[in-house]
């Protein structure tokens, strides 16, 4: 995919997220996310198994997701929003050179906006900023 077909999906993707959710006041469940359609056929934003989505037509990840977790209860990562306004994404696992967390460093050294997904809803997008990786924390957005 081009770099310019890349940027459209991308700003179609967001655009139509923000319209679904009405500018993020609304949730959408993992069937809506399925609606999205680009260039006429269906596009996943959200990977079914996977925290990082990187579609095989992208250089770089489209989607991050945060799992739900009832209050008190542990997630498989502790993905948290800082006091700064920063996400801090923990990536897969231990393996820096792991293809999902390859993918990530990409979004991130390529500038591009990524979708994040927090429980069932959406929360917003962002662009990715290298953080460091000192904790397996790889990348904070400004939101």
């Amino acid at each position: 995919m081009s770099a310019d077909l890349d940027a459209r999906l991308r700003r179609e993707a967001m655009a139509w997220l923000t319209v679904r959710t009405h500018d993020g006041l609304r949730s959408l469940s993992t069937d809506e996310l399925r609606d999205f359609i680009f260039d006429g056929e269906s596009f996943r934003l959200m990977d079914a198994q996977r925290g990082i989505r990187k579609p095989r037509q992208l250089s770089a990840a489209l989607s991050i997701r945060t799992v739900y977790r009832p209050e008190g209860a542990a997630r498989p990562y502790e993905d948290v929003m800082g006091a700064d306004g920063f996400l801090r994404y923990k990536w897969r696992g231990d393996d820096p050179d792991h293809a999902e967390n390859r993918a990530l460093r990409a979004a991130m050294e390529q500038r591009v906006p990524m979708i994040w997904f927090f429980g069932v809803g959406v929360a917003q997008s962002g662009l990715p900023e290298l953080m460091g990786t000192r904790g397996g924390v790889l990348l904070r957005c400004r939101w």
